[in-house]
């Protein structure tokens, strides 16, 4: 890490480590070891970074106590899509949908981007022809709805 912020000094560029979902590593962690207390995600907050250099971990807001984030750490809350950005994603495979469709997709995910990817790739199967009655029809499925369709298959 030393070597990458020296070749960043001139540039003003940084280098980010990045630890997405670092609750579940933990989680995933505490399973299989029976609850040793040795995770690598707390002690990250430990390692004296250098110039140009910064530490940024993702988690689920109601498991933030599982990364372990000394005080001084600055949390941001990640929003879900709003419904302009919802429709940009789903236009992205289905481009003819009218903003009716797209404002559906939107209510019925409540902008969260994964159930939003997941979608998309189940309708993705679909004839275009069939895209705007399934978004009708899941007008309130949400994940678990999602995940027990997913087991009953």
């Amino acid at each position: 890490m030393k070597a990458a912020s020296e070749r960043l000094k001139d540039s003003g560029a940084i280098l980010v480590l990045a630890v997405d979902a670092a609750d579940n590593a933990v989680i995933a962690h505490e399973r299989e070891s029976g609850n040793v207390p040795n995770c690598f995600v707390p002690d990250l907050w430990k390692l004296e970074l250098p110039p140009r250099v910064i530490l940024l971990m993702s988690c689920r807001s109601h498991r933030r106590n599982k990364v372990q984030a000394p005080q001084c750490v600055q949390e941001v809350n990640v929003q879900g899509f709003d419904e302009k950005s919802s429709s940009e994603f789903l236009r992205q495979e289905f481009c003819n949908l009218d903003d009716d469709i797209c404002q559906r997709f939107h209510t019925a995910t409540r902008g969260t981007p994964r159930l939003q990817s997941y979608w998309r790739s189940d309708l993705s199967k679909e004839d275009f022809s069939e895209v705007e009655e399934k978004i009708r029809e899941r007008a309130s499925f949400g994940l678990p709805e999602l995940y027990v369709d997913w087991l009953d298959s």
